[in-house]
Parts: structure tokens; C-alpha cells; sequence
């Protein structure tokens, strides 16, 4: 085997783990902020939320299921816990409230934007392991190099699974941080809403965000 070849192997392997390394970093940076932002959407929405319960709240039945709702929401609000947040619309709120239309709009917003947060968190999770495996499995072959090098059948056939793994890598590491510059949110369509909920009477042709 050719010094040329020898050096080109080591190079390659070494470098590898440094790109995607740094590539990672900077993705986390941007998914960072996009993933706080979301946070920060939906703590606001669910604020809403909460504003309307206290709003349909009778003053004289302190004790009602509306004020239990209103009292767990808002401490869940202070504690950012959005997840919690998404239980409580979901399974807890009287049965009363989530009959009322408003509450339904900001309702549905409030489990599109979660579930969007979501996706986000585990697509950059799942992309960030994958990264890591890459990583480790490139600084796992440096010390087998005299093995690979007198095995060209073998070091092919790793070299292509490499460079596809980081096609893969580069893939989801674009697709991450094109999301996290996006101003991409969850949208309702009024209409479809009204007509979802069989109401007739149509507001303006706008969407709410």
C-alpha cells in the first residue's frame, strides 16, 4: 500500500468525525433557539387557553371544574410545562368548555403547535444520535487501519457505507436547519374550521397563526 493511499485513509477518517462534529454544534445552535421559540408560542397560546376558561368561570361557585382547570393551567403556565399543558386541554378541561367554539380554535392550535415542538425535538434527537454513531464508528476504524489497508474488498465496501452515511447526515442536518430558519408554524384555515364544526356563517378568507 502507497504512502499516498495510507495518508488519504487516515486523513479521511480523522476528518470526518471533526466535520460533523463542528456541523452538529452549529445545528444545535439554531435548534436551540427554534425549539425555545415554539416553547414560548405555546405558553402564550396556552395563556389564551387559560384567559378563556377564567372568562366563562362562574364568580359564585368557587369550587367549580372550570376554576379547578384554571387554577392547574396556570400553575403548569408558571412552570412552563407545556406538556402538561397539552393533558389538561386534552383530557381534563370540562366537558362544558370544550364544547365552546373559541375554546375548540385555540385548542386544536395550541395540539398542532405541540405536536410540531415535537416532531422537532425527536427529528433533532434522532439525527444528533445517528451523528454521534457516525462519529464514533469513524474513530472506531482508525486504530484497524493496517487491517483495512491489506483488505481492499473490506475497505471498499466501508468507504461506501461511510460516504452514504454522511449523504444521509448531511440530509437531515439540511432539513433541520432549514425548518429552524423557517418562520414555519401551525396554521388553522378558519373556513375549514367553521366547516369542520358545521357553522355556516364564514368569517374573512384569512388563517390564524
Amino acid at each position: 500500500m502507497d504512502t499516498i493511499s495510507v495518508n488519504s485513509f487516515y486523513y479521511f477518517y480523522s476528518a470526518v468525525p471533526q466535520v460533523l462534529g463542528g456541523i452538529l454544534a452549529i445545528m444545535g445552535f439554531f435548534l436551540i433557539f427554534k425549539i425555545q421559540t415554539l416553547k414560548e408560542e405555546l405558553v402564550a397560546k396556552a395563556i389564551e387557553i387559560n384567559n378563556l376558561i377564567k372568562s366563562n368561570i362562574d364568580p359564585g361557585n368557587t369550587k367549580s371544574q372550570l376554576q379547578s382547570d384554571y387554577e392547574s393551567i396556570k400553575q403548569n403556565i408558571e412552570n412552563r410545562n407545556i406538556k402538561n399543558i397539552r393533558l389538561y386541554i386534552l383530557y381534563s378541561v370540562d366537558k362544558k368548555m370544550k364544547t365552546n367554539l373559541l375554546f375548540k380554535l385555540y385548542s386544536e392550535e395550541y395540539i398542532g403547535t405541540f405536536n410540531l415542538y415535537r416532531k422537532l425535538m425527536y427529528s433533532t434527537m434522532g439525527t444528533s444520535i445517528y451523528t454521534s454513531v457516525i462519529i464514533l464508528i469513524c474513530l472506531s476504524i482508525l486504530p484497524f487501519g493496517k487491517y483495512f489497508l491489506t483488505n481492499h474488498g473490506v475497505l471498499q465496501t466501508v468507504f461506501i457505507i461511510t460516504i452514504v452515511s454522511i449523504v444521509l447526515c448531511f440530509f437531515g442536518f439540511i432539513t433541520l436547519i432549514y425548518f429552524s430558519l423557517s418562520n414555519r408554524t401551525y396554521e388553522i384555515d378558519l373556513a375549514d374550521f367553521l366547516e369542520k364544526h358545521k357553522f355556516n356563517e364564514m368569517p374573512e378568507n384569512k388563517k390564524v397563526t
